[in-house]
């Protein structure tokens, strides 16, 4: 009888060691799955930790590119111009890219600095919309959605009576972002993305953005210059892709040479650029990082409008060395 309880004993105890064994086991492997992801978090927190300094650095690089760019002329055939510059920084891969920003409308000229509508730059507006295909009529909206009344612009308006199925009311200021373009009523992303290739959303200034001739889009050429024809504008693009112009009469002629430059706002253009739009993107591991910042460029050196980072389908543009020229 005593012998069965020993028995009954050691076999309570095997149950018990191979519980805790079971337990130590469990234990173990739970301390394993731990170590693993702290040291994969610090690995994630380090490779980010470079991918921003990486995006940081490009768009200083950027910066200083610009400033020693001392000339009176701009054009796509400077460094600064380059398409689908890339460089190596540790272990990590940096793609850096700067757009002219003066090759661009901007839609924030609708309005003067006292928030009421231009009506020159609404005209201008309507040309390039047609020139890009689309609708003249939005922007009668753009213009209500950023001027300073509450009054219904031109016939195709849309104040906050417009947007009441809507889940937000118009701004009533100039746009921050491109992007915020989408939110005007009428607005697709189909348009948007016609648009985003000519214009742009540079903080509003006293006077509208020239213009650069040797850097701006056939559409924007043709609607500055509306009694131009197909022939003209294309020469306009082919002399400066030969040699970039010194001064705008290269461009549009001196007096009435050019007919179709008659009553053309020569003030409105340009052959040099102050704002540029820089994008530099980081990659380390499986962390990346991109900024957009837009700079101001004046004598006394470069100056940051904004700053913002990018989104991971805009990361896309990288892909293929940024929009074509």
């Amino acid at each position: 009888m005593h012998a069965l309880e020993r028995g009954d004993e050691r076999g309570v105890a095997l149950v018990v060691v191979l519980g805790l064994v079971a337990l130590l086991s469990a234990w173990a492997v739970q301390a394993a799955v731990e170590d693993e992801l702290s040291l994969r978090r610090a690995e994630n927190l380090k490779l980010s930790t470079h991918a921003w300094m990486g995006a940081k650095s490009g768009v200083e690089l950027a910066k200083h590119v610009l400033n020693e760019d001392k000339g009176d002329v701009d054009s796509l055939d400077e460094i600064w111009a380059a398409k689908g510059g890339a460089f190596p920084v540790d272990d990590g891969m940096v793609y850096l890219s700067i757009n002219d920003a003066n090759r661009f409308y901007n839609l924030n000229d609708l309005i003067d600095d006292s928030g009421v509508v231009r009506a020159r730059e609404a005209l201008l507006a309507k040309r390039l919309f047609r020139a890009v295909e689309v609708p003249e009529a939005l922007v009668d909206a753009v213009v209500d959605w950023i001027d300073a009344d509450a009054s219904v612009h031109g016939v195709d308006g849309a104040e906050d009576s417009a947007y009441f199925a809507y889940d937000y009311r118009v701004r009533n200021a100039p746009f921050d972002r491109l992007e915020e373009l989408l939110l005007v009523k009428g607005m697709t992303r189909e348009y948007w993305l016609a648009l985003k290739e000519v214009v742009t959303t540079l903080p509003s200034a006293k006077e509208p953005l020239k213009i650069n001739l040797n850097s701006a889009k056939k559409e924007l050429l043709a609607a500055l210059f509306p009694k131009a024809t197909d022939s003209d504008i294309d020469l306009i693009i082919s002399s400066r892709e030969s040699v970039p112009y010194v001064k705008i009469e290269e461009a549009i002629g001196i007096q009435n040479e050019y007919k179709w430059a008659a009553g053309v706002d020569r003030s409105r253009l340009s052959v040099s650029s102050d704002h540029f739009i820089i994008h530099s993107k980081s990659e380390f591991g499986r962390a990346w990082w991109g900024e957009e910042v837009m700079v101001k460029r004046t004598a006394k050196g470069i100056s940051t409008l904004y700053r913002q980072k990018l989104a991971w389908d805009q990361l896309r543009l990288f892909d293929k060395g940024e929009e074509e020229t």
